[in-house]
């Protein structure tokens, strides 16, 4: 990270406890709901259409709840803070990762009632 003036320096750290909150917040909460919701979807009788259904709700829970943490997060991003690299910031929402792809195979027909779909 590139030297930074005190006062903008001072709103970067002030911008980290932020961002791990915000990632704290995905793996606990957000991975949970989605990887649920693909369980869930899964011992219907319409696992596609649930599914569907259940990945635009998780979208919009996920903007509706994080959406306070954009501007910290925005602030990190223009400083080009080392926390935002992308493979930093994936290792740190793998459970997030794990939930959203498992509700996106049910969503599109990968996984059904009797396992792997393809």
């Amino acid at each position: 990270m590139k030297q930074l003036p005190p006062s903008v320096q001072k709103t970067v750290d002030e911008s980290v406890p932020y961002a791990l909150k915000y990632t704290g917040l995905l793996n606990s909460f957000l991975s949970v709901l989605a990887f649920s919701f693909g369980l869930a979807c899964v011992s219907t009788e319409s696992p596609r259409l649930f599914g569907s259904m259940s990945l635009i709700f998780v979208a919009l829970v996920w903007n509706s709840t994080t959406s306070q943490y954009h501007k910290w997060l925005d602030i990190l991003n223009v400083a080009k803070h080392p926390l935002m690299d992308p493979v930093p910031v994936l290792r740190r929402t793998i459970p997030l990762l794990y939930g959203w792809i498992f509700l996106g195979l049910v969503a599109v027909g990968g996984i059904n009632t009797h396992g792997w779909a393809w």
